[in-house]
């Protein structure tokens, strides 16, 4: 009975129409707001490809989570419930194994985890539709991790998760590896301190990832590559000891209003032709730059904040490229922007100052356009601009 935007300023109107994602609904759970968030995707590619499965998907959120559908009474305590018996699941229960849980639960199960700590033998792999969400909506309440392995690989259908922590301790693993399917992730906390939070490989991955919190990764929070896709809204993504975000190899991830800080190298990597939207984004107090384009990178960031960096905000060099309009880039320790040998980015309608350094730092060999920049209150140079 409402309208997914509300206001009486119709170039207001039209401009949320184009860029905002719609309002939620209040007084209804959250997780029919997340399948209305996909349904109104402003990408096609981003939706439902039928009613049959949205309206699945509206279906299985109508199931109250403490309505649950008790199994009848087992012949022997070896007997497994009949495929399609049982879409309402609470674990631990009949399944004795998450990883158990998670194979032989029927297409569109919804698996509620009481709280506690699972540790996974192995990886659980997923490419089907099935619900995993915690018992109590929080996240710290369920924690899953996997010492061995990747905790979960996710190769096709629509797997969600909602309000879980999902940890990985292996060097060598991913808390969620992606390369294919729309799996939701919907507040979850992604921790990885030895190793990556979150990998996403192949033109097939398109993850929906909102509300999330990764941190304390050692490798990467977050990398797209060889074509993955994905959206990535209202994310934190902090405390990371190597990049915030790496895209690299033709990846193309869309980053609305997330938060990238305190990483140990810069914010945001873009390499080897990587691509990516980030739009009212903000990367700040990282350790390296706050974005760096590199080899024919070329991704856009749309009002962006990029600041209080230990280095330079932007640096583009060795044939990156990249869209910056309506950026503000400020208080960061190096230059505002920098670009070096056979960087070339486009700058348009941006704001740099930067109290600690220069606003623009040109090298020898670098590049670039700025249109209708404001270029002020520099502690060094408006703009450097070497031979």
């Amino acid at each position: 009975g409402d309208y997914p935007y509300r206001t009486d300023n119709e170039r207001l109107l039209e401009q949320q129409i184009l860029q905002a994602d719609p309002l939620p609904i209040e007084n209804v759970p959250e997780n029919v707001n997340v399948v209305l968030q996909r349904a109104l995707a402003k990408k096609k590619e981003d939706r439902f490809d039928s009613c049959e499965k949205f309206i699945g998907e509206l279906w299985r959120c109508s199931i109250k989570p403490d309505i649950i559908i008790k199994p009848k009474p087992a012949l022997s305590n070896t007997r497994k419930p009949e495929s399609g018996s049982q879409k309402n699941i609470v674990f631990p229960g009949m399944y004795k194994t998450l990883e158990e849980a998670c194979e032989e639960a029927p297409e569109g199960s919804v698996i509620t985890i009481k709280p506690g700590k699972y540790t996974l033998k192995d990886t659980i792999v997923l490419s089907r539709t099935i619900t995993l969400c915690s018992e109590t909506d929080k996240a710290e309440d369920v924690t899953i991790d996997c010492q061995e392995s990747t905790t979960f690989v996710i190769n096709d259908g629509n797997p969600s998760f909602q309000n879980l922590t999902i940890s990985n301790c292996n060097e060598n693993a991913y808390a969620f590896y992606i390369t294919g399917g729309t799996p939701q992730l919907f507040k979850c906390v992604i921790t990885a301190p030895q190793s990556a939070g979150i990998g996403v490989e192949g033109e097939k991955a398109n993850p929906l990832v909102t509300k999330c919190v990764i941190k304390d990764c050692k490798i990467v929070g977050v990398v797209v590559c060889e074509g993955g896709l994905g959206k990535f809204s209202d994310c934190e993504i902090y405390g990371i000891s190597g990049l915030g975000i790496t895209v690299m190899d033709s990846g193309n991830p869309t980053v609305i209003k997330c938060k990238i800080q305190n990483s140990g190298n810069s914010g945001i990597g873009v390499f080897d032709a990587g691509l990516g939207e980030f739009i009212n984004c903000e990367i700040y107090e990282n350790q390296g730059f706050g974005i760096q384009i590199t080899k024919w990178g070329n991704p856009t960031f749309i009002q962006c904040k990029i600041h209080d960096g230990d280095n330079s905000g932007v640096l583009v060099h060795s044939n990156g490229l990249g869209l910056f309009l309506n950026c503000k880039i400020y208080r960061n320790n190096g230059a505002g922007i920098e670009v070096r040998e056979s960087g070339n980015p486009f700058v348009t309608r941006c704001i740099i100052h930067n109290e600690k350094g220069c606003g623009l730092f040109v090298h020898t060999d670098g590049e670039g356009q700025f249109w209708d920049c404001k270029i002020y209150r520099n502690k060094l140079a408006g703009i450097i601009v070497e031979e």
